[in-house]
């Protein structure tokens, strides 16, 4: 394991015990790429707004109709977004709204244990090989387990409690049941938070990925992004 993937299980160790504060930020690639690709942020809303007339709202939405053109599909209803090609415009959008929704979920799920998913390098976090791995080491009801690579296996992650243990203690083996059972239960947390993670991480880039694919060169303006995302239910 590199040092910046054994930092990561430290973060993540740090945030079960409660020593990292609570200011968690919230992460939305689409949101991200809206604001990297449109070069009007702030006020995308300016050229709806400066009719003086009766028609200035109607306009304002034409405006924004045409802007959008192709990824008006996400006005299709629900049976067009199941039924659609992948490849058509109605299926690409369907499939960014699902990715959104995929990633919110995950999201939602890290907030819930108290996780930032700001707090990580998504190139320095256990892979699902290696968090795969780790786990079937631990499982303590798995056929040929050992508790001696299990305990190797929790050195490795970054815990060396056992060096505390004194093996001349009548109560030792005892001791060292109780300490492996401790900390596989905690490891198994923190591995299955780091799964998560690589799964929010893996989400958000196809939601990014999609995003760019369908979105003009040009990026859309704040009033159309908008737009996009209310039709969508986003």
């Amino acid at each position: 394991m590199t040092p910046r993937k054994l930092i990561a299980l430290t973060i993540l160790a740090a945030w079960f015990s409660g020593s990292v504060g609570a200011g968690l930020v919230m992460h939305d690639a689409g949101a991200a790429l809206a604001q990297g690709k449109s070069g009007n942020n702030g006020n995308g809303n300016g050229g709806n707004d400066n009719a003086g007339n009766g028609n200035g709202g109607n306009n304002g939405r034409g405006a924004v109709a045409s802007e959008l053109k192709g990824l008006n599909a996400a006005n299709a209803n629900e049976q067009a977004f199941l039924n659609a090609a992948s490849n058509s415009r109605v299926g690409q959008v369907a499939a960014y709204r699902d990715a959104v929704l995929a990633s919110r979920e995950l999201l939602d799920a890290l907030t819930a244990q108290g996780i930032s998913p700001d707090d990580f390098d998504p190139n320095a976090i256990l892979t699902t090989d290696e968090i795969a791995a780790y786990l079937a080491a631990l499982d303590a009801s798995s056929e040929g387990y050992d508790p001696a690579a299990a305990q190797s296996v929790l050195e490795l992650i970054g815990y060396d409690d056992f060096a505390a243990l004194d093996p001349a203690a009548a109560d030792y083996q005892a001791q060292y049941d109780a300490l492996l059972a401790s900390l596989t239960s905690e490891a198994e947390t923190r591995l299955q938070a780091s799964q998560q993670l690589v799964d929010y991480f893996e989400a958000t880039g196809t939601e990014a990925q999609i995003y760019e694919q369908i979105t003009p060169e040009g990026g859309l303006s704040e009033a159309a992004q908008q737009e996009f995302w209310r039709i969508l239910g986003l």
